[in-house]
């Protein structure tokens, strides 16, 4: 166990990369501790010493009952660099989170933590490193928020990660932070709102294979959804999770606010639930003409987001009164239940109907307690005045009736404004018609959710704020009447507007918040795009810019540059995730220009033989992977190869001096070949008018190998023996009656077409077919070196570094030749 002087070390609780904690006591104190000791591989690098000594120097500045407290800093005999801590000895919020917890247990912890961070912010550091395992809890059970390790001032210019690399857990990073970006508080608002949703959920907002794929995620993949039971949570977790840090809580003090609001939203404990359900207000069908206290009217409001499913049959009734509390909370009066249950329900009116009555009764009740000057909390006065109801048949408008007024004063004006608002209804300017409106108010929730759907349609309000915008309106009305043909349409249209921001963003280069607005616009449109024009949009500007990528790529890979490829390939796939060319040329950006890769040249409509890079003598060559065909030297003859050679040479067959021939040409050379044969017949000239030919084709410089070169290409061919090179065989012995030939066949007589035997390192036949001219001469270089064995050796002759001297002008039907493309 290690020592550290002043501390008696117990146990190892924690260990990661850059260090490892151990349950110590402080012998000077006998004070319990945490005891955080840097890992010694790490001494000798500068970088993680000084993210050790940040993370203490850190903690040390700020004393807050939510950060854990740092009691001493030093460095042991070793150079081992340390700090004590406070003693969390209860676990961390992700077991917690796996354990299962309630609603109001994640607003306890969240809270401190947001407390936290809220602290840390105001004094210029950011954590970057939010995550429930970082969350642990001290002898009280309070949330106390650890591992600063990676947080740093945002008022400093210098900074110990580097620029572009993202540092964090990558289940919780921010878009900008998961791009390698600058961040500031918002992302670790956007961080302590993925721990939320976890918390919530017990599982991440995003999951992939690996750290990247979830990253991507954080960047491009819209904010998930909660259940429907925890869709009171939603608001908070979409503003704190927005891709873009402006639409975000600003601070943690917003933070904090939206928990509240949410805590408002809670459902109420078990007990009072069930004492909720006794007293459910329903509608009775069988009386035209009911009266309700203002109490009753309002018990009946609150309870219907736990009720909504058991008396109405929907539970959209419950959404749509969680928007119209968010508007009210400002200055309307409390929707809270009384204690006393109202009379038991006897039959239950149809939906449609009840959900309007229900909704305007509670707020125009509102409306006439506040104008008579009633307090603000309506429970509070059971005797306020009724309000009749007259319920009309299902097909017909709700109409409400309340007491005329004879006097309006400027407050009650007022808050008949703030009412009429909550319906989401115009407010007129005149107060005469605010009296009106309120006298008799006929409300059709099917035609009132589509005229606001596309009230915010045209103002641009399409996502947000939550709850009322294009979006939630269609789809509440789609939950309402899933067949509503304008609910449909209006989503389409609402899609259509997204893709509209969305093409701007292209059309600005901004391609990362195109996609993300284009899904965000596929995801509102949903299966209602049934002609597929949007998702038609969306493909065909994602297919143009993977055409872009790849071709970037591909003239990346032209000029060798696997690092400019590699990053064109990268970004097609995260276009086209799947895309095959993008993942080929992935693959071929690493190897580009390296030795084993192989190309072909290319200039125009030409394109040179396939070359493969190898290194020779520390320096790049690429070398044609097969001997030049009938094929190869033909396309040369035929392109202004035939004016290049005066007299054509004598060929002397399998190197006889007693056989030689001048009508014994590269087109007959004794034996039947076809374009896949080894050219021979071909003297040294031609050998460098093909090169010459090939360099001006390509625009690069071609060559004959050196013997040295060749020697060295030689070291990796296969083994003559066993046919497995083409030499003298019993094939061979069976045309030209060799006794020496090996006992094998390799079924050809003469030469054979090229590929046809193994290739060890690439190269094909530099064992066997035919021995190949090397640009080695004598001094009056009028004979020039042959390497290698050819069709006709015996076993005594299948050396691959074989060398022989022949005559520079004459050809023979054993010897060809390939050629070399110099790169260094």
């Amino acid at each position: 166990m290690i020592q550290v002087p002043g501390y008696l070390i117990k146990r190892e609780i924690g260990a990661g990369g850059m260090a490892t904690v151990y349950s110590a006591v402080q012998t000077s104190l006998e004070r319990e501790v945490a005891l955080k000791v840097m890992n010694p591989a790490m001494i000798s690098d500068p970088t993680f010493s000084r993210r050790f000594m940040q993370e203490a120097r850190t903690l040390a500045s700020l004393a807050h009952p939510n950060i854990v407290a740092v009691y001493d800093v030093g460095i042991t005999d070793e150079k081992l660099h340390y700090f004590s801590m406070q003693h969390l000895p209860n676990g961390d919020f992700l077991h917690r989170i796996r354990e299962g917890i309630t609603e109001r247990e994640v607003l306890r912890v969240v809270s401190g933590v947001a407390r936290a961070l809220g602290f840390a912010h105001q004094r210029g550091f950011v954590h970057r490193d939010v995550a429930p395992g970082n969350v642990l809890f001290d002898l009280n059970g309070h949330p106390v928020l650890t591992d600063f390790g990676i947080a740093r001032a945002v008022s400093k210019t210098s900074r110990i990660t580097n620029a572009g690399v993202s540092v964090g857990t990558s289940h919780y990073m921010s878009p900008e932070q998961a791009r390698g970006g600058d961040v500031d508080g918002r992302s670790d608002l956007y961080s302590l709102g993925a721990v939320t949703f976890e918390a919530l959920t017990g599982r991440a907002p995003y999951d992939g294979d690996d750290g990247f794929a979830i990253a991507y995620a954080h960047v491009f993949e819209p904010v998930p959804k909660l259940p429907e039971h925890l869709s009171h949570w939603q608001p908070l977790i979409e503003r704190a999770m927005a891709k873009d840090p402006a639409q975000r809580f600003q601070n943690a003090e917003e933070f904090t606010l939206g928990l509240a609001e949410v805590e408002q939203l809670l459902p109420p404990a078990a007990a009072d639930a069930n004492a909720i359900a006794q007293s459910a207000a329903t509608v009775n069908m069988a009386v035209p003409t009911m009266v309700l206290s203002a109490a009753a009217v309002n018990q009946a409001a609150a309870q219907s987001q736990s009720q909504s499913t058991a008396v109405l049959g929907n539970e959209s009734i419950a959404a749509e009164l969680k928007v119209l509390r968010e508007r009210a909370k400002a200055g309307a009066p409390s929707l809270t239940p009384p204690p006393a249950p109202a009379p038991p329900a006897r039959r239950v009116w149809p939906w449609v109907a009840g959900l309007a009555a229900l909704l305007v009764v509670a707020l125009v009740s509102v409306v006439v307690m506040r104008m008579r000057g009633a307090p603000a909390q309506v429970v509070s006065e059971p005797a306020a005045p009724d309000v009749v109801v007259r319920v009309p048949p299902v097909d017909a408008p709700v109409v409400v009736a309340t007491p005329t007024e004879t006097e309006t004063s400027p407050d009650a004006v007022a808050n008949e404004r703030d009412a009429l608002e909550l319906l989401g209804l115009d407010v007129p300017d005149a107060d005469e018609s605010l009296r009106i409106a309120l006298a008799t108010t006929v409300v059709d929730p099917v035609s009132e959710l589509v005229r606001l759907g596309r009230q915010d349609l045209a103002q641009k309000r399409l996502t947000l704020p939550p709850g009322r915008n294009a979006t939630d309106r269609f789809n509440l009305l789609l939950r309402i009447d899933r067949n509503n043909a304008a609910a449909k349409a209006g989503l389409v249209d609402t899609a259509r507007a997204l893709l509209t921001i969305a093409e701007a963003e292209f059309a600005a280069g901004k391609v990362d918040e195109y996609f993300a607005a284009a899904a965000r616009a596929l995801e509102v449109a949903g299966p209602h795009d049934t002609s597929g024009a949007l998702q038609a949009s969306v493909t065909t500007r994602r297919q143009q810019l993977v055409d872009v990528a790849l071709k970037e790529g591909e003239t990346a890979i032209g000029r060798w540059d696997g690092k400019a490829a590699r990053t064109a390939y990268e970004r097609a796939l995260k276009y086209i995730p799947n895309n095959d060319v993008a993942k080929r040329g992935l693959k071929l950006a690493d190897v580009v220009g390296q030795p084993g890769y192989s190309f072909n040249d290319k200039r125009g409509s030409f394109t040179g033989p396939e070359l493969m890079v190898t290194r020779i003598a520390g320096k790049r060559l690429a070398v044609t992977r097969s001997e030049t065909t009938v094929g190869e030297f033909s396309r040369f003859w035929s392109g202004g190869g035939s004016a290049l050679r005066g007299n054509r040479p004598s060929c002397r067959d399998r190197e006889s001096v007693f056989r030689s021939s001048k009508s014994r040409t590269w087109q007959a050379p004794g034996f039947a070949q076809d374009q896949n044969h080894p050219v021979v017949c071909v003297a040294f000239a031609d050998v460098e008018a093909y090169a010459a030919w090939l360099s001006k084709q390509t625009g690069n410089r071609y060559r004959a190998l050196s013997a040295s070169e060749w020697s060295a290409l030689a070291a990796q061919t296969a083994d003559a023996r066993n046919c497995r090179a083409n030499v003298a065989d019993q094939s061979f012995n069976q045309t030209y009656r060799e006794r020496q030939a090996l006992a094998c066949s390799d079924g050809f007589a003469a030469t054979a077409p090229v590929r046809r035997f193994d290739a060890p390192g690439g190269l094909y036949d530099l064992a066997g077919n035919v021995r190949e001219w090397v640009s080695d001469c004598s001094a009056s270089c009028s004979s020039r070196l042959a390497m290698g064995s050819a069709w006709l050796s015996t076993s005594d002759k299948l050396d691959a570094k074989q060398r022989d001297h022949f005559d520079a002008d004459t050809g023979f039907n054993t010897i060809g030749f390939r050629v070399a493309r110099e790169i260094d």
